[in-house]
């Protein structure tokens, strides 16, 4: 594990006097799975966008879009 990996799973387990903290990453909106650190531990919380109709939201400005919503 990288010094970032612990640093962040001490958080979850140890942080606020031990109780543990909620951890939370952007996962970009490219409509790709989702990476490094977000995916390190099932804890931790990894936020994206979505549409109004509940899909998974692109930025109208990247350049990996395909297609529209």
């Amino acid at each position: 594990m990288t010094a970032i990996s612990n640093e962040i799973n001490s958080a979850l387990n140890y942080g606020r006097n031990n109780r543990g903290c909620v951890v939370v990453f952007a996962v970009g909106n490219r409509n790709v799975s989702v990476s490094y650190p977000a995916n390190l531990n099932p804890d931790i919380l990894a936020v994206g966008a979505m549409s109004q109709c509940g899909e998974r939201k692109r930025s109208s400005s990247d350049p990996f879009k395909v297609g529209q919503y």
